[in-house]
C-alpha cells in the first residue's frame, strides 16, 4: 500500500512539471509572437506612410493640379471589407477598420456599418466557440447579416451556431455573453477597462481601446 501512495504522489509530481513546462513554454511563445506582431504592424505602417509619403512628392506627370489632388485621394478597399457609411450617390465615407488602420474589435468601433469588426455585415465578437458547441476549437463567434436573417459563425471552423433575425442579433449575443464568466482587465498603457466572456483571467490581450498588445504576469 505504501508503495502505491508513492506512486501515486510521484506520477502527480511528474504530470504537475510537464503541466509547468508546456505553460512555461506557451508563455514564451505567445511572447514571442505578440512581438512579431508588433514589429509586422509597424512595418506595415512605416510602408504605407512612405507610399503615401512618395506619391505626394513625386506626381504623376502631365496631370494638373486638381488632377493630382484627385489621384492622391484614398481609394475604398473593395467589399467585404467595410467601406464606410454610404453616400447615396454610389460613394462611402470610408472607414478606419476596412482599411486596416484600426485593429479589428478596438478602439471606439464607432462605424455603424461594421461595428469595429472591418468587414460590411459582419458584427465581431470575443464569444468562443468552445463554449457553444465545441470544446476543442479555438475560434470566436461573428455575427454575419445577411438581409432579414444573420448567422452566428465560427471565425476559425466556419461552423454556424445559429441563425436568428437581424433585429435579434444583438439580443442574442447579449444573452450569449450572460451564460459565460467574464473576465475584466485594466490596460496598462491607456487605463481603459476591458472585458472578455468565457474566461475568468486573461494572460494577454490586445486593449480594444488602443490596440496595444498586454501581456500579464502569472
Amino acid at each position: 500500500m505504501e508503495l502505491y501512495h508513492q506512486a501515486v504522489e510521484d506520477h502527480a509530481r511528474l504530470v504537475a512539471q510537464i503541466r509547468e513546462a508546456a505553460r512555461s513554454a506557451a508563455h514564451v511563445l505567445f511572447e514571442q509572437l505578440m512581438k512579431l506582431s508588433e514589429e509586422l504592424r509597424l512595418d506595415v505602417k512605416r510602408g504605407r506612410d512612405n507610399l503615401f509619403k512618395h506619391r505626394k512628392q513625386h506626381p504623376m506627370p502631365g496631370h494638373s493640379r486638381e488632377n493630382r489632388r484627385v489621384n492622391e485621394e484614398r481609394p475604398l478597399p473593395p467589399p467585404p471589407r467595410c467601406r464606410g457609411i454610404p453616400l447615396g450617390d454610389g460613394n462611402y465615407t470610408g472607414c478606419a477598420y476596412g482599411y486596416g488602420d484600426i485593429t479589428p474589435l478596438t478602439g471606439p468601433r464607432d462605424c455603424p456599418v461594421c461595428e469595429g469588426s472591418g468587414y460590411e455585415n459582419v458584427r465581431g465578437t470575443f464569444l468562443p466557440h468552445s463554449e457553444f458547441g465545441d470544446p476543442d476549437c479555438c475560434g470566436c463567434l461573428n455575427g454575419v447579416i445577411h438581409g432579414d436573417w444573420a448567422d452566428i459563425v465560427c471565425n476559425e471552423c466556419g461552423a454556424v451556431i445559429r441563425r436568428v433575425s437581424a433585429a435579434d442579433l444583438q439580443n442574442t449575443v447579449d444573452e450569449m455573453e450572460l451564460t459565460l464568466d467574464v473576465a475584466s482587465e485594466i490596460c496598462p498603457h491607456c487605463g481603459a477597462v476591458n472585458l472578455f466572456s468565457g474566461f475568468s483571467r486573461m494572460l494577454a490581450f490586445t486593449c480594444r481601446q488602443c490596440g496595444k498588445a498586454v501581456l500579464r504576469p502569472e
